[in-house]
This record gives C-alpha cells, sequence and structure tokens, in this order.
C-alpha cells in the first residue's frame, strides 16, 4: 500500500472501521516478499485478544493444496507447488498473553511436559524441501522471542547461497521469518524434534511443539508432487 498501512500515527487520520461498516486494500505484489503480519491498528487490545493473520506471497504459477491426508483444504500446513517445484509449507504464529499472562502457537499451548501437545503437529517426508513461515503475531506487552526447530539450520537469507545459516532466531514483536530447511534426507523411521521459543518462561508458559520427520511412503501426508 502506498496511500496508508491503517496506522493512526502522527497526523495521519485515525483508520478505525466503524461496527457494520467495511474498508478495501489493495496490494500490488512485484516481488517474493514471502510472510506478511495482518494485524488490527485500532487498538493494542485487539491483537491480545487474538485478532491478527498473515498474507503469504507464493512463487508465481504456484497452487496449494493439503499437506495432510486428513485435511479437506490446505491450512497452516499446506503443499505448494509450481509444476515445476514443490515445497512442504508450515504457518507458524507465535503470541504472548491472550490476557492470561502464557505463550501460544496458532492460537494454542502446550503444557511443559505433555506427550501430547495441542499446537500443530508438523509433518513432513524425508527429503522435503520445508518452507515455515514464521509470525510472531505480537500482544499488549509482547516480548521477543529466540525461536528453533530441532535438528535444523536455514539460510537468514535463503535467496543468498552465500548467507549465513542459523540455528535459531530471534524475533521483535510484529516481525517475521521465512525459514527454508529440509527434513531429514534418510528417515526410515519416524524422527520427532521439538519446535519452540529458547526462552525457558516462554517455553513453560506452552511455547511449544512438534515436527516429525516421516519415511517417504507414510500414508499421513501427501506426497510432495
Amino acid at each position: 500500500m502506498r496511500a496508508s498501512d491503517g496506522s493512526a500515527i502522527g497526523v495521519n487520520h485515525h483508520s478505525l472501521v466503524p461496527r457494520g461498516d467495511s474498508r478495501n486494500y489493495l496490494w500490488e505484489i512485484d516481488r517474493d516478499v514471502g510472510t506478511c503480519l495482518l494485524r488490527d491498528k485500532g487498538s493494542p487490545d485487539h491483537p491480545a485478544s487474538g485478532l491478527y493473520g498473515a498474507l503469504v506471497v507464493e512463487p508465481p504459477g504456484s497452487k496449494s493444496q493439503p499437506s495432510l491426508v486428513a485435511d479437506d483444504a490446505p491450512g497452516c500446513q499446506a503443499i505448494i507447488a509450481d509444476g515445476k517445484s514443490a515445497f512442504r509449507e508450515f504457518v507458524i504464529f507465535i503470541h504472548d498473553d491472550f490476557n492470561d499472562g502464557q505463550n501460544y502457537v496458532n492460537y494454542l499451548r502446550a503444557a511443559a511436559d505433555s506427550p501430547y501437545p495441542p499446537p500443530p503437529k508438523l509433518l513432513a517426508h524425508t527429503g522435503d524441501p520445508v518452507r515455515l513461515r514464521l509470525i510472531h503475531a505480537a500482544s499488549v506487552e509482547a516480548q521477543n522471542h529466540s525461536f528453533y526447530v530441532g535438528g535444523r539450520r536455514w539460510p537468514f537469507d535463503p535467496f543468498n547461497v552465500r548467507s549465513n545459516r542459523l540455528a535459531a532466531i530471534s524475533l521483535a514483536p510484529g516481525a517475521v521469518f521465512d525459514l527454508h530447511f529440509f527434513a531429514d534426507a534418510d528417515a526410515t523411521e519416524p524422527r520427532t524434534y521439538v519446535y519452540s521459543s529458547l526462552v525457558s518462561d516462554q517455553f513453560n508458559g506452552g511455547e511449544w511443539g512438534l515436527f516429525r520427520v516421516l519415511p517417504r511412503k507414510d500414508p499421513a501426508v501427501r506426497p510432495l508432487p
């Protein structure tokens, strides 16, 4: 958007949408910008209550389909393919508070000792290319987060072959980051890893889940085309 980002700051007029009214915004996307946070800036209480989302820009000509066999439509796990290549996509929101002082992943939180944490279990076949879209949705008293996925490294700039490789990424409130990596290339049995914040209070507050690499023919996920 070139005229307004919706924020009532400085001498800008307020951009609140009255109850029952609507407002249209038009985005011109001319490059692969990856993931963008969508949030309501009418009040800081709104994101704290869960009002946020994401705009994910995919490669030109690509289409999405469900990744999980149990799903009828793409959700936070999807297959993105353009006819020449494909990857498995995960969209993960991390969020503080919800007015209860806890930490969440996609509106869900896990007990520190839970064998089956409620946040999304991310599933991929061995060798799959993966893009994890990570969004710090923030809240009223949001903190910085240090996020990692067990056993993974990814380039800081996925489109630069000389980019430094990271094992964890720090995100300020409102930040987004796209993690490009591969699932294990040699998994003949399922392998399970933790994704979470490395900050102990945030982990204990519920911000963690599981990433599972499955053998190529495991029927829980659809194969990449």
